[in-house]
């Protein structure tokens, strides 16, 4: 079966909050290409937007459960790691799911740092899941 990934690579400013960076109708679209293109997964890089932090990036990856334990995640963080290194970043950040085993061993593996536990960060299907931050 072949494997389709949505990419998104902001190399300008992109404010989360912001509506004029196109943050939200990214990951609407992606949601959308999800239900009917199935998309396997995505990487998502958004790199600091003021002078004080253009020197750090932060990584997004998410795959589906069927493209788990296949070096997808791998390929995807290789990816980005090579746009940081383009755009001569000095630090690359991103947060996890605490449950999320595979995610946190693959960072760990790949010489990410554990920064800081968020307990009862995000609401996952009705229930408080904590989440950790992790730099290189």
């Amino acid at each position: 079966m072949k494997q389709t990934f949505c990419l998104n690579r902001v190399n300008e400013s992109c404010p989360v909050n912001s509506k004029k960076s196109g943050f939200n109708k990214y990951w609407r679209a992606i949601r959308r290409a999800c239900e009917w293109q199935r998309i396997s997964g995505h990487l998502g890089l958004c790199r600091g937007y003021m002078r004080r932090n253009r020197h750090a990036a932060t990584i997004a990856i998410g795959l589906l459960q069927s493209c788990c334990e296949q070096g997808w995640g791998t390929k995807l963080l290789k990816l980005g790691e090579s746009w940081v290194r383009e755009q001569q970043i000095h630090r690359l950040g991103l947060t996890v799911i605490t449950h999320n085993e595979r995610a946190l061993h693959l960072y760990q593996k790949q010489g990410f740092m554990i920064e800081s536990l968020q307990n009862d960060s995000l609401l996952v299907n009705g229930t408080y899941v904590d989440m950790t931050s992790k730099s290189r």
